[in-house]
């Protein structure tokens, strides 16, 4: 999910589209997603916190691109 998806929202982005910022959007959210369940169901690993933060200003930077 995280590689795949983000490099498509990467080249969308470098490209400049108008649906950059909401696939900016959607994929931070689906990480944040991804990671709580994580969470959830492992025990607690950094990676996991620094993979979130990363989530979390994707998220904050694609609803300041709107």
């Amino acid at each position: 999910m995280l590689g795949l998806g983000h490099s498509a929202g990467f080249v969308l982005t470098l490209r400049r589209s108008v649906h950059a910022s909401r696939s900016a959007l959607i994929l931070g959210a689906g990480t944040l997603i991804w990671i709580g369940v994580q969470v959830l169901m492992t025990e607690l690993f950094w990676l996991q916190g620094f993979i979130a933060a990363l989530g979390l200003l994707e998220v904050i930077l694609s609803l300041r691109g709107r």
